[in-house]
This record gives C-alpha cells, structure tokens and sequence, in this order.
C-alpha cells in the first residue's frame, strides 16, 4: 500500500505515459484490476486521436499525433501525407516539404508534430502543417502492395 502510494505520486509529478504504465502492470503494483483501471482513466496522458483532432482541434493549435501512412504523395517542393490511427474512417493530412518526408514510405508507423491549419482543399477542412516528424516503424517499398492491378505471377512471388 505505500508503496503503491508512494509510486503513484511519483508518477503524478511527471507525466505518464504508456511505457511507463506496461512497467507498472507488469510490476504488478496495484492489487486489484479496479484500482488499475480508475489510474488508467484518471491519470494518463494518451496521444490525441485524429478523430479528435478533426472534430475539436482549433487552427493554430500545435498538435501532435501518431499513426499509420496510407498515401504519400512528392510534388516538387511540396509532399503530402495522409495518415490514420484508426480512430475514424477518415484520415489527417499532413503537409511538409519533400525533404522532410522522402524517408517515410507507405505503412510505416510515424510521430508528428505540427500547426493545425485550414485546408485549401475541398476534401477536408483542416490539415497539418508539419514541423517535425518522427518513424517509429519503417516499411519496405514491397509493402504494403501499391492499390493497383498486379499480374498473378507477381501475387504468387510476394504471397
């Protein structure tokens, strides 16, 4: 028990976050699931979501969300992103010189920080302007599979 108090306000003095809560699980700290759970709800910090974001965030906020790379689109000077946390159908996209983002590849899993911004396009109303962005999982160009028409024999050499 005061261990478990003891613990807990340390972990309010900083902010938590999902590592440190599989450390706390696993430590097996809280005696009941109960107590995890209203910890959980109460005092964890989670990334925010797109669905969130796109219905809530105000132009201008800093944001910072993670998620998934479904398309990925390089102009001249300009690239877009479009990615997805699978918190709605929809998904964010993100702005960026193409410096920035000739790194990342569809499927990777990545981390990005940015303004929030009206969208001159008609398909959403708000984007994000991109000023850092970090991969926490890299794809290969194999995968995932380009949404185009593939010959069978190519579909049995990467089955």
């Amino acid at each position: 028990s005061t261990v478990c108090s003891m613990l807990i306000t340390t972990m309010l003095s900083c902010k938590t976050t999902t590592k440190s809560l599989s450390i706390m699980r696993r430590t097996n700290i809280f005696p009941s699931s109960t107590l995890w759970n209203n910890f959980k709800r109460n005092y964890v910090v989670y990334p925010p979501r797109i669905a969130d974001i796109k219905s809530s965030g105000n132009i201008g906020d800093s944001v910072e969300v993670q998620g998934w790379v479904r398309t990925h689109r390089v102009q001249r000077n300009v690239a877009f992103l479009e990615i997805n946390d699978g918190s709605c159908l929809s998904h964010m996209q993100l702005v960026g010189s193409a410096d920035d983002f000739k790194h990342v590849l569809n499927g990777s899993s990545v981390k990005v920080t940015g303004k929030l911004v009206e969208s001159p396009g008609q398909k959403q109303n708000k984007e994000l302007l991109v000023s850092k962005i970090d991969v926490l999982g890299a794809s290969t160009d194999k995968y995932p599979m380009q949404p185009k028409k593939h010959t069978m024999e190519y579909l049995r050499e990467v089955a």
